[in-house]
């Protein structure tokens, strides 16, 4: 804090932010959600994040205005849904939002908040507003429904998938399945910042995709094809590959894929987020330094942002063994239909 208070310009704006991600991923909230307003400051080369405030003027006291906020999305889309995991709570407490959110995401959205307007990002001009006369941006709101560790609650599922839509994926999905456990799998993540340290190496997977009972289902996104040719011949698994669920398009879609299978095992990507949102029972696979994002925090299977999830992390940098195979014992458990074993992995 002395060294920060004699500096100034973009060193000082490095270390604040620094400070901001190890504080927040040490559970110290107080510290590091004061530090997080220096990403403003970032050169865009450091962080994807554009400012949506419309013109608006900030809204930054801890209790709600006597009017409606307008609360809008920035980052990417998994912190999106991460942070919108607290709308349901600021609702309760008396917060009149507005929320802006990623296109992709505001048909999901306003089934999921209907007590709330809903506005794409892209396209929203300040007159479609009505009477909101304050702004703030999500990650803000999430700071102020979010002050410390014991604010979380249960970390309730907050997303509501389309019925049909899920109910037709299921049916088809059964139909291939042979009766088998349905298990969505996405195996690589695409940040530009840590995509090779949250990704594990492509055969790692080779194990767990021979896990007897289970028929897979790819969520990953991206160029995938060449990835599942290698996993389906080297594996011999059933893995089925959906054309009518693109997550790189409407996520609606992609929510309802999810919300039809019985679990997801999935690298740190937007994947868990949504299947975290949903509250489909999900595994996250997690690096030990590299690429560990700050909200999984340091420690421990549970995350307070999800309650669906469990956070199996590697034990050694770059050693993706530990996580794989204890994923695959508890997979293996839960398709033979036993009881999942006792926790064996405490790094």
């Amino acid at each position: 804090t002395d060294s920060l208070t004699r500096m100034s310009g973009e060193a000082a704006t490095l270390l604040r932010w620094s400070r901001a991600l190890i504080s927040l991923s040490c559970e110290d909230f107080r510290t590091g959600w004061a530090d997080y307003s220096a990403r403003w400051s970032l050169p865009p080369s450091l962080f994807d994040s554009s400012r949506r405030d419309l013109g608006l003027p900030p809204w930054s006291s801890d209790s709600p205005p006597a009017g409606p906020v307008w609360v809008w999305g920035e980052q990417g889309i998994g912190d999106e849904v991460l942070f919108a995991t607290t709308i349901p709570d600021a609702v309760h407490a008396g917060w009149k939002l507005r929320l802006g959110c990623s296109d992709r995401l505001v048909k999901l959205f306003r089934r999921s908040f209907p007590n709330i307007a809903v506005y794409p990002l892209e396209n929203t001009s300040v007159s479609q507003l009505g009477d909101c006369r304050r702004q703030m941006a999500l990650a803000d709101l999430a700071a102020k429904i979010r002050p410390g560790p014991d604010a979380f609650g249960a970390g309730n599922s907050m997303l509501v998938a389309d019925p049909v839509l899920k109910n037709d994926f299921r049916r088809r999905y059964e139909a291939q399945s042979g009766g088998r456990r349905l298990v969505g799998l996405s195996w690589r993540s695409t940040n530009r910042f840590s995509a090779e340290a949250k990704s594990p190496p492509l055969e790692s997977f080779i194990p767990l995709l021979r896990t007897s009972g289970c028929c897979f289902v790819s969520l990953q996104y991206g160029a995938s094809d060449a990835d599942l040719a290698v996993l389906r011949r080297e594996s011999g698994a059933t893995i089925l590959q959906d054309a009518a669920a693109d997550p790189l398009g409407e996520l609606d879609v992609f929510a309802a894929q999810i919300a039809a299978l019985d679990e997801v095992i999935s690298v740190s990507n937007t994947t868990v987020h949504i299947s975290g949102g949903l509250g489909i029972p999900t595994t996250v696979l997690l690096p030990r330094h590299d690429g560990l994002m700050w909200y999984w925090f340091r420690d421990g299977e549970a995350s307070p942002w999800y309650a669906s999830l469990t956070l199996l992390r590697q034990d050694r940098i770059g050693d993706w063994s530990a996580p794989i195979g204890e994923a695959t014992r508890r997979l293996s458990a839960r398709a033979a239909g036993g009881p999942a074993p006792a926790a064996g992995f405490r790094p």
